[in-house]
């Protein structure tokens, strides 16, 4: 309960030199080639790169990276079964008119010789759970 106290208090610290806009949320994820194929681009929440694809609601591991990680710094890991690295980087934190915490996100997931991308955007839920919302 104190950290959340703490967390809370840090994200309006931060917030109060912020603007209430957005940062801006390209819905796209691909083959870390750089360029979007049509089917990697989508008009609503594409989701974080989880274990089985595209993903509305965050793993434990992009909880606490957007619970805790501070602001451009990527927070790494290997998820044991398939051994993907995950690198994810929780970006600008701001509060919506609902007074919900959103922060945006990118995400670069490599397994063997393959990388994945997404960038977007999250929303904490009042359990305190972060699920990717459109932009």
């Amino acid at each position: 309960m104190a950290l959340r106290q703490i967390i809370s208090f840090l994200a309006a610290l931060a917030l109060a030199g912020c603007g209430g806009n957005p940062p801006p949320a390209p819905a796209a994820a691909g083959n870390g080639s750089g360029a979007a194929s049509a089917a990697s681009v989508s008009s609503g929440p594409i989701g974080f790169i989880g274990p089985n694809g595209l993903q509305v609601a965050a793993t434990p591991e992009i909880n606490h990276a957007l619970d805790t990680a501070i602001t451009n710094q990527p927070a790494s890991w290997t998820e044991a079964e398939s051994g993907a690295v995950t690198q994810f980087t929780a970006l600008r934190t701001f509060q919506r008119d609902d007074n919900a915490y959103c922060r945006g996100f990118t995400q670069a997931v490599t397994k063997g010789s393959s990388t994945e991308t997404a960038h977007g955007l999250a929303c904490q839920t009042p359990d305190g759970t972060w699920q990717a919302v459109s932009g």
